[in-house]
Formats: C-alpha cells, sequence, structure tokens
C-alpha cells in the first residue's frame, strides 16, 4: 500500500522555498538531507564563502508511522535543522518564518489525502563543531495525515 505521504516532502519544500523571507536568509540553500553527499553538509562547497558558513537548512524526513485503526492514516516528522556561521540572529528569524509557514498548516499530500503540520518543538541552539563550530537549532514538525 502506498502512504498518502509520499508527496509531502515536496509540498512542504516548495512552501519554504517559496518564502522569499527564507531564501533572503539563506544564502547557502535549503537542502534535503538525502541531497547531501556522503560526507555530510561540510563538502557542499556552495554553502561556504571561504572559511564562514552561509546560513543553511536541512530538511530531514523521519519515517512514516501508520495508524492501524484507519486506513492511510498516521503521521510523519520533520526535523529542519538550521545553521549559521555566527551568532543566532538568522537563525532565530529563519525558525520563526518556518513555523509561521508549517505550523496548523494543511498540504496536500496526493488527490485523496491531506497532512496538516504541528510543530513540536525545538532543540535548542548549539555549536555544530563539524561546521567549524557554526551556531545552530533545530525545529521538529509533525505531519498527520489521513486519505481516502
Amino acid at each position: 500500500m502506498t502512504l498518502p505521504t509520499n508527496k509531502l516532502p515536496a509540498a512542504v519544500r516548495a512552501v519554504l522555498e517559496g518564502d522569499s523571507t527564507l531564501t533572503t536568509a539563506l544564502t547557502g540553500g535549503i537542502w534535503d538531507a538525502d541531497e547531501l553527499p556522503r560526507e555530510g553538509l561540510p563538502a557542499v562547497t556552495t554553502i561556504w564563502n571561504g572559511a564562514a558558513l552561509k546560513p543553511v537548512m536541512v530538511l530531514r524526513w523521519e519515517g512514516d508511522q501508520p495508524r492501524r485503526e484507519l486506513d492511510k492514516a498516521g503521521r510523519r516528522f520533520l526535523a529542519v535543522w538550521v545553521y549559521q556561521d555566527t551568532g543566532r540572529s538568522t537563525i532565530e528569524t529563519v525558525l520563526r518564518r518556518v513555523r509561521a509557514l508549517l505550523h496548523q498548516k494543511y498540504f496536500n499530500t496526493n488527490e485523496n489525502s491531506a497532512a496538516v503540520g504541528r510543530w513540536v518543538g525545538d532543540l535548542g541552539e548549539f555549536t555544530a563543531d563539524e561546521l567549524g563550530g557554526a551556531q545552530g537549532d533545530r525545529a521538529r514538525f509533525e505531519f498527520t495525515y489521513a486519505g481516502r
């Protein structure tokens, strides 16, 4: 059985990439974790300005959790990782905007189903040693879906 979330990642990414506030702030781009090389974000040369990391977002989808009592229903989680070289102002602006775009918003996942996003919390600030000591944070969203 194909679950109705097969188009959810593309629908969410289209909303994020279509937002001028995000695209202006995230000069390193918006990446899906599946697009990154095996070496991860440090190997992506377009996100670096010399030794400084450009503000960048990485989307990492977790697997489906179907609901047994309902056919074609369940939930899926998305982790939104945001990094910048120093400081937190861009991270805070970006995460605030992502919450506005995804929290309690509906997304069509195919012609017979929809999903609603819900912000379930942030990780909190951290230092990403693998990115030369860049600052980072993560927001997590739950998408509950149902289909016919």
